[in-house]
């Protein structure tokens, strides 16, 4: 099966079309709305222009709390998580990871030498043990959680920034489904008490701009002034389009909260049909579902594309993502009802 079939437009208006696909939301914006300058081709500082990095830091509501020399743009998500595993690889000897998860955690563990510990995303209260047990390690966060879409809450993440601190570890906190999960903390507001953390966020799942390439780091000064240095040598700094269209994205106040509740409402729906298919459903959050179920479950559309378990590390599961495609959740149902008639 191809699991890697490309996602098409509905049959809705363009500009009002947008899904989820092997983890990623496409929208269409309107370009005229996102025309850039004749300056826009000049290069940005390697840290980002202040305006989008004052754009950012007002988005995350940390205004007061950071400053813009505790922030840097990054290409994606992935370029900052990968530059923390380069910088901290001689400093700790064991990274703690969630399994299931996200398969470049484990890569670039095995890729920087690193000895792996796994714990389970959907008890993050076992995280604290975990950590004592491991001292001086690299803890890995993502949540709401690829795949599972678990969630944590305020408390356990404090315990978990405590255990940290008394055992000397470093905290790798992945949030790119924080913003299209409503009212889910972020481990950034604990920035000031631990200076050990990186929190990693991007443009790609929360404004449906993975074409952009941008993502953004918060961490102390210092560890700031690192990511620069590598960044700086490599590719001088992210794209002057892509931060100027994201300044035009994060001028419309309106837009992530509308997708936001487009992505909640799709979910919602998407998890109904499979409910009453008679599938449990272990955990959602952000745009993901999480099924009891193997390759009898996986359904594959123009609109709707449910992953195998064993690509996250658990065969016995399947991930389905949100879609605001009424054609593909109208297929995905008639799928369902055909298989629960047989």
């Amino acid at each position: 099966m191809n699991y890697l079939k490309p996602a098409t437009k509905s049959k809705r208006n363009d500009n009002d079309t947008y899904h989820f696909s092997i983890g990623e939301i496409k929208n269409f914006y309107s370009l005229r709305s996102l025309k850039v300058k004749p300056d826009d081709f000049h290069y940005q500082p390697v840290r980002g222009s202040p305006k989008l990095l004052s754009q950012i830091l007002k988005l995350k509501d940390v205004r007061n709390n950071i400053s813009e020399n505790q922030i840097c743009l990054t290409v994606g998500a992935k370029q900052g998580i990968a530059i923390a595993f380069d910088l901290l690889k001689n400093t700790v000897t064991t990274v703690i990871i969630p399994n299931p998860g996200w398969p470049p955690y484990k890569m670039l563990a095995t890729t920087n030498n690193l000895s792996i510990v796994f714990y389970d995303p959907a008890h993050a209260t076992e995280i604290p043990s975990i950590v004592r047990n491991h001292p001086n390690s690299l803890l890995i966060l993502n949540y709401p959680h690829n795949p599972t879409g678990s969630v944590i809450n305020k408390d356990q993440l404090s315990k978990i920034v405590d255990a940290c601190i008394l055992n000397n570890s470093w905290i790798l906190s992945d949030e790119v489904y924080v913003c299209l999960e409503p009212n889910h903390p972020s481990i950034i507001d604990f920035l000031a008490k631990y200076p050990r953390l990186i929190v990693v966020d991007s443009m790609s799942k929360s404004f449906a701009a993975a074409g952009l390439r941008l993502g953004y780091v918060f961490a102390p000064v210092d560890t700031i002034n690192n990511f620069l240095d590598k960044i700086g040598i490599s590719v001088s700094g992210t794209s002057s389009l892509s931060q100027s269209i994201a300044q035009n994205i994060l001028s419309e106040p309106s837009l992530q909260k509308k997708i936001v509740r487009r992505v909640f409402n799709d979910r919602t729906r998407l998890a109904d049909i499979i409910t009453n298919a008679g599938y449990e459903i272990k955990s959602q959050g952000g745009p993901y579902l999480w099924v009891q179920g193997g390759p009898e479950l996986y359904f594959h559309s123009k609109t709707i594309l449910g992953l195998p378990g064993s690509v996250f590390g658990n065969p016995n599961f399947s991930r389905f993502c949100a879609s605001s495609n009424p054609v593909g959740l109208c297929e995905l149902e008639q799928y369902y009802r055909l298989k629960v008639s047989q």
